[in-house]
Order: C-alpha cells, then structure tokens, then sequence
C-alpha cells in the first residue's frame, strides 16, 4: 500500500512539472508572438558621389634632345636638376661596334661600378684589421636585413661594399692587387668610350627619364579645345626623341573628356577630389580652372594641381573619378525609423512607437537601440534613403556602428524593458 500511495505522488508530481513546463513554454510562444522583437547593427558607411572620366595630364616640360641609340641618365626619376648640372650622358651608334662587351648605357653603369668598387677597395686596404671585421659584419647584417624587406637596390649597392671588404680582410696586398686590376678594366672602358656625349640641364627641375612625344603640348595648348579636338591632339605622338625631359612648372594640368551633366556640376566649385585609378591610384585635391565647349552631349574639364607632381611623373592618359561630395553616416534598416514626438526621451512624451499624434510638422525621426535590457531612444537625421535602409546620422554618440537598433517590437518608449 505504501508503494502505490508513494508511485502516486512521483506521478502527480511529474505531471505538475509537466504542465508547468508546458505552460512557460506556451506563454513565451504567445508572447513572441504578441510582441515581436528584433533587432539589427547599426553599419558604418561612407557614400561617394562620382562621375568616370577619361583625361590627359599636361606640364611644363622641356624634352632634353639627342639623337642618339643609348641615354645614361644621372639623375633618377623626380631628382631635382639645377641649371647646368649634368643629367646623362648620350653614346652614338659608333659606340656599340666591335667586340666590347659593355657599350653605350652599359658601359656607363659599369665605368659607376668599377669607380665604386675601386674607391672602396682603396678604403679596406688601408683599414686596421680590427676596423675591418667590424665594419663587415655590420654590412653583412645589413646586407641581410634589406635582403629580407626585399630592397634590392640598397642591397646590391651594399653587397659591393661588403665584397670589397671581404677583400681587403684577407690582406692589403690583396685588395690592393683587385684594384689595381679593375682599374686597369676602367681605363680600357673610358678610352674606347670616351665619345660620350654630357647633357647638361639648360634650366632647373625635376628630371625624368621616359620621353612619350607629346613633351611639345602645354597647358596653353589645350585651352578651349573640344572634347573630339582633344582626344585628336594625343592621338598620334608628335615629338622627337631624347635623352629625358625636364619638368619646369610645379603646377600640372589634367584635361577630362566628361559628359555635359557631370561637368556642368563642375562650373560653380572652384575645387573638387579627384581620384586617378589608372594607370596610378591617388588622390588629388584639384582646382577647376575651365569647364570648357561642348560636342554633342560632352565637354572638356580642366583642372590644376601644385602637388604630386612624383606621383604622375609618367603619366600621360588616365582614367579618373570626380567625387562631387561624400556622406558620412550609419546605415540602419527602414523599419527601424520612426516618426514620434519630440521629447526628454524620458518616455513621458507621449512617444508610443506609431508616432502619430495628428500633427506631423511636429514629428521627428527617431531610432531605438537596445542597450542591456533596456531600449534607448536616439534622435537621428536621415541623410539618404538606400533601399531597404537608410543613412542616418544619429544627435548621441551613443549611436554608432555596431550598435543594437531595435526594428520591430511592440510599445516602444525610452527605458522599456525589452529583453
């Protein structure tokens, strides 16, 4: 008897337990259902307004002349020339013949290495001994560093310097006998070229090597052009060729092809970004200086520029983007904006979640976002409808990309428990 009265109770108990679950379970399902909630990120994003343009970029430019097959630049690329400074040095067809093995721009830079080296070797057989090891293991150390980033150039420049130190550590007599040897190979080299012709700059700056034969078009050249009269004046390469050119200006010039909508935007601005995306990638702030005749449904932009002038050194045709204007902001979904009330956002206002108070001049747009437990009603400004969302700008800075907005859930109001 004791055992059925005491199997009853395990059985009633089971089932109040039973039903107790059933019912949480079934309230909460009816609650979901009652009073939906979810929510979404708030997403940092940043919007351009853009126009695709093709151009061409135009300097102050004096084409260095040679009429000659090899050009040994002195200066590299963006180098600044003075008046009178030499800047390379030009080798006739003549210098090619015969059987040396080094000719024309060749020799040049093997004539700069052998000085080098001999110079260095001349320095590690005067050295002590114990200057010697120090100053090799420092150039192998970093020999070994630039090596690792990949920085060739020093690299190989050092790795001379670590030779002739290499050299020299096994004896004077040795280093001594190495540079006597490569300058007997120097003096052979400066005879049998010693037709080279210099090539002095005949004004100041900025030395580059390439020539592309539209060196002869000026900034003036292209005013009040058409956009076809344009794209006809870089079509075919004009000038000669030459041993480099110099950059005599410090402002460039970017002429766009652009269509009459996108430049018209461009008449009022005196300045406006400007992005290159081919053949180079770089931005520019850029003055308008003409937004010039029309053909058909295009016109010619020019534009100016007095920096940056490395980046676009060797630049001619281009690909570019005007950026008319950006908009900063978060992106939220449309669901989440509301329309309500102004108030403390103290839930006293009269702010229920509709919004809607039979005068709508009155209403602003609101979101709110869940912090805690608890939602949290931020006014916001809408900056562009995006679809299925919008971008808002949000009055508290406690609205920002990844914050928690609340887009659905019933009788919202500022410090509702929500979860």
């Amino acid at each position: 008897m004791r055992r059925a009265g005491g199997d009853s109770f395990i059985k009633l108990i089971t089932g109040l337990l039973f039903a107790a679950f059933t019912l949480y379970c079934g309230l909460n399902v009816y609650r979901s259902l009652e009073n939906p909630f979810r929510t979404a990120p708030a997403v940092a994003l940043t919007l351009s307004e853009t126009a695709s343009a093709r151009g061409f970029i135009v300097r102050e430019e004096e084409l260095l002349p040679g009429d000659f097959s090899f050009a040994s630049p002195r200066l590299d690329d963006g180098e600044k020339a003075a008046r009178g400074q030499l800047v390379a040095e030009l080798y006739s067809i003549a210098d090619t013949a015969g059987t040396d093995a080094y000719s024309g721009y060749a020799a040049s830079e093997r004539i700069e290495e052998l000085e080098t080296r001999i110079k260095k070797l001349h320095a590690a057989a005067a050295a002590s001994p114990e200057e010697l090891a120090r100053r090799t293991e420092n150039a192998v150390t970093t020999l070994a560093y630039l090596t690792a980033r990949r920085d060739l150039t020093a690299a190989a420049e050092l790795a001379i310097e670590a030779e002739s130190l290499v050299t020299g550590a096994s004896g004077n007599i040795g280093a001594e006998s190495e540079a006597a040897a490569l300058e007997a190979e120097l003096d052979a080299l400066q005879i049998r070229h010693s037709g080279a012709t210099p090539v002095y700059a005949p004004v100041s700056g900025v030395f580059a090597r390439s020539v592309d034969g539209f060196e002869g078009i000026t900034p003036s050249g292209i005013a009040n052009l058409t956009p076809d009269e344009l794209e006809a004046l870089f079509a075919f390469p004009e000038g000669q060729p030459g041993a480099g050119r110099l950059i005599t200006g410090t402002r460039w010039y970017l002429a766009l092809v652009m269509d009459s909508a996108s430049a018209a935007a461009l008449i009022e601005p005196d300045s406006v970004t400007v992005r290159l995306t081919t053949p180079v990638r770089a931005e520019f702030t850029m003055r308008v200086e003409d937004v010039g005749r029309g053909s058909g449904d295009r016109r010619v932009v020019t534009l100016s520029c007095d920096y940056g002038m490395r980046d676009i050194l060797n630049v001619r045709a281009t690909d570019a983007e005007i950026v008319y204007g950006e908009i900063s902001g978060l992106r939220v979904p449309r669901d989440a904006v509301r329309l309500e009330p102004p108030g403390d956002e103290s839930g006293e206002s009269g702010a229920n979640g509709n919004g809607t108070d039979g005068n709508l001049s009155a209403l602003e747009t609101y979101v709110y976002i869940a912090e805690g437990h608890r939602a949290k009603r931020v006014r916001v400004t809408i900056l562009r409808d995006y679809g299925t969302a919008y971008i808002v700008q949000g009055r508290s800075s406690i609205l920002r990309d990844g914050s928690e907005v609340i887009v659905k859930a019933n009788g919202l109001y500022d410090g509702k428990v929500v979860r």
